[in-house]
C-alpha cells in the first residue's frame, strides 16, 4: 500500500513539474511586464512630479524578486539546456528595450507602423496612383504621435491618456511601402485587435511590438535548440543591443533578423542530422528559402547555404539534388520577382533628386566601369568598416542619437567572441564548408553595399552612402560559426549562467542610457 502511495506521489509531482515547466515562461513574461511598468511609473513620478512612490517601488521589488526567482528555478531545472536558460534571461531584458524605447524611435519605425496599420486593415499592397505616387491612410494620431512630437516620457504619458479616433484619418507616404506584407503579420494583428477594442494608439503600438517580440523569442529559442554546435555563440549574439532594439520594435527587421538566424541554424541542423531528413523538413526548408528571398534580396546568399547539404549523409542523391536545386531556384526567382515589383515604388523622391541619386544611371556607370565597384567597396570598408561593426553592435541606438559607451560595446564583442571558445561542440564544419559559408557571407556584404550604392548613393560616388551596421545582423553569424571547433574549448563551470548574467548586466546599463535619454 505504501509503495502505491509513493508511486502516486511521484506521479503527481511529475505532473506538477510538467505544468510548471509549461507555464514558467508565460508567467515570467507577464511578471516582467508588470515589474518594468512599476519601474517606469516610479521613474516618471520621481522625475516629473518629484514624488518618491513607495507603492511603485515596492511593487517593482516584489515582482522583480519573483522574476529573479523564476530565472533561478529555471536554471536549476535546465542548466544544461542553454535554449531555456537563454529564454529566461532574454524575456525581462528584451522587454526593457520594448517598453523604455519610445515607439517610432527605432530607425524608420514610424514608417513600419504605418505599413503595419495598412496591413491590419487588409490593404496588402500600397496602391500607386497614375503619377506613380503611393500613399496610405492612417489615423491622425499615428502621424502626430511619433518622433518629432513625442521625444520624452512626459510627452508619451500625455499622448497615452488621449483617446484615439481611428476614423479620423490622414494621408501619409511610408518608406516601408515596398516591404513584403508578411513581415507585418504579427504586428498588424496587434494593431487590428487594439483598433477593435478602441485601445489608445500608443498602447496599440506596444501590443504590436509585443507580438513581434514573442515571435522573436520563439524563433530564437528554436534556433538555439536545433543548431548542432555554437549554441552558446548564438545565445550571446542575440543579446547584442542592436538585435534587441530591432526585435522589440514594429520594424520588419524584427522578423527578418530572427528568421535569417533560424534559417542558418536550420541549415546546420539538416547538415548534421543523424536521422533521415523527412519530407516535412524538406518542405519547411524550401518555404524558408522562399521567405528569405522575398524578405530582402540582399540576404539571398543565405539560400546558397543549401550547397552545404551536398555533404549530408541523410538524404539520397536524388532528393538531395531536388532539395538544393528547388531551394536555390525558387528563392532566387521569387527574390528577383519581388525586387522587380518593389522598384515601382519611388521612395524618397526629394532626397534622390537633391543628391543626384539615379539607380538607372548608376547601373549604367557600373556596367561601363565594372572595376569602379570594387574600388568603391574597398574604400567604403576601409574607411567605415570599424564604424559599421560598432553600429551593428548598438553603439548608436534609436535614430543614432542614443550613444552607448565604447567600452560597453567592446564588452559585448568580447563576450560574443569568448562564447565561441567556451562551448564543448560535438561537431564542426570542415574546411570546405567553412570556405563556402564565408563566401556566402562576403556575397551578402557585397549585395548590401551594392543595393545602397544603386538606390541611395550619388551617381559615380567613390563610397557607398546610407549603410548602417544593422544591415549585416542577419548574416554576421556565418563567419563566427566557422570558428566553432569540435571538443576544443576552455572548460568553465556554470558558463551558461555566467555568460547570460554578464550580458544581462551589460544590457541593463544600456537600457539605463535609453531611460536617461528619454526622461
Amino acid at each position: 500500500m505504501k509503495r502505491i502511495t509513493d508511486l502516486i506521489k511521484i506521479n503527481n509531482k511529475e505532473k506538477v513539474e510538467k505544468v510548471i515547466s509549461k507555464l514558467i515562461f508565460p508567467v515570467e513574461f507577464i511578471l516582467s511586464i508588470i515589474t518594468i511598468i512599476f519601474l517606469y511609473k516610479f521613474l516618471c513620478l520621481n522625475k516629473y512630479e518629484n514624488i518618491v512612490s513607495a507603492g511603485y517601488i515596492t511593487g517593482f521589488m516584489i515582482t522583480g524578486i519573483m522574476v529573479i526567482g523564476l530565472i533561478i528555478y529555471n536554471y536549476i531545472k535546465n542548466k544544461d539546456k542553454i535554449e531555456k536558460v537563454f529564454l529566461s534571461f532574454m524575456i525581462p531584458v528584451g522587454l526593457l528595450y520594448l517598453i523604455f524605447m519610445i515607439p517610432s524611435y527605432v530607425p524608420d519605425e514610424y514608417a513600419h507602423i504605418w505599413k503595419a496599420y495598412q496591413v491590419s486593415e487588409g490593404v496588402i499592397f500600397t496602391p500607386i496612383d497614375e503619377q506613380g505616387n503611393s500613399h496610405t491612410e492612417v489615423p491622425e494620431f499615428f502621424k502626430t504621435s511619433i518622433i518629432g512630437y513625442i521625444n520624452k516620457y512626459s510627452d508619451m504619458n500625455k499622448a497615452i491618456s488621449e483617446k484615439t479616433d481611428y476614423n479620423n484619418k490622414v494621408e501619409v507616404e511610408t518608406t516601408a511601402q515596398n516591404y513584403p506584407p508578411f513581415l507585418y503579420l504579427f504586428s498588424s494583428i496587434g494593431l487590428f485587435i487594439s483598433r477593435v477594442i478602441g485601445l489608445n494608439g500608443l498602447l496599440a503600438q506596444y501590443v504590436a511590438r509585443m507580438l513581434n517580440f514573442i515571435v522573436f523569442l520563439i524563433l530564437s529559442y528554436y534556433s538555439i535548440k536545433i543548431i548542432p554546435f555554437g549554441k552558446l555563440l548564438v545565445s550571446c549574439f542575440l543579446f547584442i543591443p542592436m538585435v534587441l532594439q530591432q526585435a522589440a520594435s514594429i520594424s520588419g527587421d524584427s522578423l527578418v533578423n530572427a528568421t535569417c538566424i533560424f534559417f542558418t541554424a536550420y541549415n546546420l541542423y539538416l547538415l548534421f542530422k543523424k536521422d533521415k531528413i523527412t519530407r516535412k523538413e524538406q518542405i519547411a526548408y524550401i518555404l524558408l528559402s522562399i521567405f528569405i528571398g522575398i524578405a530582402k534580396v540582399v540576404y539571398i546568399p543565405l539560400v546558397g547555404l543549401s550547397m552545404l547539404l551536398i555533404g549530408s549523409k541523410n538524404l539520397d542523391k536524388k532528393n538531395k539534388t531536388i532539395l538544393i536545386t528547388t531551394s536555390i531556384i525558387l528563392g532566387c526567382i521569387i527574390s528577383v520577382a519581388w525586387y522587380i515589383f518593389s522598384i515601382q515604388y519611388k521612395g524618397n523622391v526629394a532626397y534622390l533628386e537633391m543628391n543626384n541619386v539615379n539607380g538607372g544611371e548608376q547601373i549604367k556607370n557600373l556596367i561601363k566601369y565594372p572595376v569602379h565597384l570594387i574600388t568603391v567597396i574597398v574604400r567604403t570598408l576601409q574607411s567605415q568598416g570599424t564604424a559599421y561593426l560598432f553600429m551593428m553592435m548598438g553603439a548608436n541606438l534609436g535614430w543614432l542619437e542614443i550613444n552607448i559607451p565604447t567600452l560597453t560595446i567592446i564588452g559585448f564583442m568580447i563576450l560574443v567572441v569568448l562564447s565561441i571558445f567556451f562551448e564543448n561542440n560535438k561537431v564542426e564544419l570542415n574546411w570546405k564548408q567553412k570556405t563556402w559559408t564565408i563566401l556566402m557571407f562576403l556575397f551578402a556584404v557585397v549585395l548590401v553595399l551594392l543595393a545602397l550604392y544603386v538606390s541611395w548613393t550619388p551617381v559615380g560616388a567613390d563610397q557607398v552612402q546610407g549603410v548602417q551596421g544593422r544591415y549585416f545582423l542577419p548574416v554576421i553569424l556565418l563567419p563566427l560559426i566557422c570558428f566553432s571547433q569540435k571538443e576544443n574549448y576552455v572548460r568553465i563551470k556554470n558558463v551558461n549562467l555566467i555568460m547570460m548574467t554578464l550580458l544581462s548586466l551589460l544590457n541593463f546599463y544600456v537600457v539605463s542610457k535609453i531611460v536617461l535619454f528619454f526622461l
